[in-house]
């Protein structure tokens, strides 16, 4: 399994605009309005999987 298939559990909250530049790739995790609770490691790997993984 590769991608969002491995991530584990994480829970990402900010405004709504915010959250739909980080799934684009507009924006990193790492951005100031974002709140990561969970595993960053399983965030990076759905994020690079991509929306349509």
């Amino acid at each position: 399994m590769t991608g969002a298939e491995e991530a584990g559990e994480v829970a990402v909250t900010g405004p709504p605009e915010t959250l739909a530049l980080l799934l684009w790739g507009r924006i990193g995790a790492d951005d100031p309005a974002l709140e990561i609770s969970g595993d960053r490691a399983g965030l990076h790997a759905a994020l690079e999987a991509g929306l349509a993984g």
